[in-house]
């Protein structure tokens, strides 16, 4: 049987309503990436959460029960025997259900057959990659949106097909420690696939406590803000949910004109941006166009065309 060419939305779209794995943060179903600086807690962030999902529990905010899910969880940056396995088992993790996909022989891509094939087997709920970077495969240039833009829509298929959360964790630039508006390395187009986005960082007066901030939400209203901090055996220790989205936490210093400059240098550190797919990541972040042609004015940020499309760039320093 034959896929239709043109889905008539009365007669072949289905109505259906968005499913969450953790409400509002994770839905199921789509691309959810959660970023931060190199030691905010990341890591350790996602294999907490899988550890309370293998074992059906619930997550802060939690209102229904759970159910025990199956888990598929892949990195490129630590051992599995001597790194992921002990601190899944010290929080508390029912390593029956959790599972990853053996790399031994061939490095797993956002593209292999292996990742969807290996979901469907086992009915996994919630896929983590870890770091988005290293599963981006190696003739992928993170940067070029032309290339990183259909790796995300199969991975996006792939989710929807399966009813499974995929939770990416991404690296950040260098220049959005305290931020409100934070940017991911290389093309905008990954922010821009994702459904929900989970910014962790550091609380500037308490630097062994963690925050989580909801800076992209697509399915729902944007969640509360929630600290946490990692205890000696590798556990998260939940804090408190932040009313105010943790502006309390954010350097007093940072303005939104501050927050706009941090974001396009971030975003043109690599080399010149479409300006189209500027403007589109910056709505995402909620920096307003008014506060954002400010900030390229400040930066000095060069306007050049190439055929019909128009590029920003920063200036040579």
């Amino acid at each position: 049987m034959t896929e239709k060419e043109i889905l008539n939305f009365e007669t072949d779209i289905t109505e259906t309503s968005v499913k969450w794995l953790w409400y509002p943060y994770i839905p199921l179903g789509k691309i959810t990436i959660m970023q931060g600086h190199s030691g905010m807690g990341k890591t350790m962030l996602a294999l907490n959460i899988a550890a309370t999902l293998s074992k059906g529990e619930q997550l802060p905010g939690d209102t229904q029960s759970r159910e025990p899910i199956n888990i598929i969880y892949n990195t490129a940056e630590d051992g599995l025997g001597d790194t992921i396995k002990p601190r899944l088992r010290s929080a508390g993790a029912d390593l029956a259900r959790i599972n990853t996909i053996n790399e031994r022989v061939n490095t797993l891509t956002m593209t292999d057959e292996r990742l969807e094939s290996s979901v469907s087997e086992i009915g996994a709920k919630l896929l983590i990659l870890d770091p988005i970077q290293a599963y981006l495969g190696a003739k992928i240039d993170m940067n070029k949106a032309n290339e990183v833009r259909p790796i995300f829509k199969q991975l996006a298929r792939v989710a929807e097909d399966n009813e499974c959360a995929i939770v990416l964790i991404g690296h950040q630039g260098k220049n959005q420690m305290y931020s409100e508006q934070q940017s991911l390395l290389g093309s905008i187009d990954q922010v821009a696939a994702a459904r929900s986005v989970l910014t962790v960082t550091k609380q500037p007066n308490d630097k062994m406590l963690s925050l989580i901030n909801h800076t992209k939400s697509s399915l729902s209203a944007k969640g509360k803000s929630l600290s946490f901090y990692t205890d000696e055996n590798c556990k998260v220790v939940w804090g408190d949910f932040i009313e105010n989205g943790g502006a309390e936490f954010n350097d007093d210093k940072s303005s939104k004109r501050d927050s706009a400059k941090e974001f396009l240098e971030a975003i043109l550190m690599s080399g010149p941006v479409p300006a189209s797919g500027i403007f589109m990541s910056a709505a995402e972040n909620e920096i307003t166009e008014k506060t954002l042609q400010r900030a390229k004015k400040d930066l000095g940020i060069i306007s050049f065309a190439e055929g019909k499309k128009w590029f920003w760039k920063l200036p040579k320093r």
